[in-house]
């Protein structure tokens, strides 16, 4: 399980064939001597396994994909078996990212070199495009007035300091992700959906004490749905906003000490006219006018449905001095 100096666990929980074989072709070779763990699930899940089966080399460890099944569930269950005989780091790739040939290189030394971070953010870009500062997707992510956001999103500043990594690229050492375990046994919240996932699990990382540092160096491709055509953004628009706006609320629920949530939804509420005319922000032609009450009114009751009485990360962040600049509110 080593690569360089220390041994790292490569997971990736894929649920679609096509993705997963270019997977294998353009983000294997740069990933040297990692251990590689493939999470297969869904309809493809027997696909999947006979692409990673007839790999070279033959270096991947197939996990049996989780009861729950989400992405979230598979990347639990890979953790589970990984946890037997734990690495130093654990780099949670999605199976649309695609890592340059110094990604790995890049994070095990800035590992290696700062033992009190535990988690470190890729700079991401977005596939496909020529790679200049309009293309980048983000290098970490932080929270402005309870808004999740992405460092440098398009060409932007990369300030504040990053909260936490992208879920797509994340590079975490495992006594991190022990620490979280201790707490809650879904480090990855199967809630989510893949919606908003990262900040459960920065905000996690946070509220356990650990570091997040950005490795600039570390250079990865990431498609996810800013690349989707115009026909999957159709159909899949009432999906994905429903999923956004869920998983912000549940963040919400989960973690926002009351006065805070009530300030964060204030500020999400005055989004909501420019949305009605203009329409939701990436799938604007499909989401607008009353669809945009809907999906709020629907998204609050079921974040409040799933998360239920339950306090304990919301308890931890009340006990912060620091809690209203950890969730962007500063003024």
């Amino acid at each position: 399980m080593s690569s360089g100096s220390s041994s790292v666990a490569v997971v990736v929980a894929s649920g679609n064939k096509q993705v997963f074989g270019e997977w294998l072709r353009r983000a294997v070779p740069n990933l040297g001597n990692a251990s590689l763990f493939l999470v297969p699930w869904g309809g493809d899940a027997a696909d999947i396994q006979s692409l990673a089966a007839r790999a070279s080399p033959k270096r991947i460890e197939i996990i049996p994909s989780s009861q729950i099944p989400t992405f979230e569930g598979n990347r639990n269950e890979a953790l589970r078996h990984l946890k037997s005989c734990p690495p130093e780091f654990v780099a949670f790739l999605d199976d649309d990212a695609f890592p340059e040939e110094a990604w790995l290189g890049n994070m095990l030394e800035a590992g290696d070199a700062d033992c009190g971070v535990g988690a470190f953010c890729s700079r991401v870009l977005t596939d496909g495009t020529p790679g200049n500062p309009q293309d980048m997707q983000s290098e970490g992510h932080y929270l402005l007035h309870g808004s999740p956001r992405d460092r440098g999103f398009r060409g932007g500043q990369l300030q504040p300091d990053p909260l936490c990594p992208c879920g797509n690229s994340a590079f975490v050492r495992w006594s991190a992700i022990a620490k979280i375990e201790e707490l809650d046994p879904d480090v990855w919240d199967p809630r989510f959906r893949r919606w908003q996932t990262c900040f459960d699990f920065g905000l996690k990382l946070v509220l356990t004490r650990t570091l997040v540092k950005a490795v600039p160096a570390a250079l990865l491709r990431h498609r996810g749905y800013m690349t989707w055509t115009e026909e999957r953004k159709a159909k899949k628009a009432s999906q994905a906003v429903l999923g956004q706006l869920r998983s912000r609320f549940l963040l919400y629920e989960k973690f926002f000490p009351r006065s805070l949530a009530q300030k964060a939804r204030d500020a999400l509420s005055g989004k909501y006219p420019k949305w009605r005319e203009q329409g939701y922000p990436d799938f604007e032609k499909w989401i607008k006018g009353d669809l945009v009450e809907q999906f709020v009114k629907q998204a609050c009751e079921e974040a409040a449905s799933a998360i239920g009485e339950e306090r304990l990360w919301r308890d931890l962040m009340d006990k912060r001095p620091d809690a209203p600049a950890l969730l962007g509110f500063n003024d």
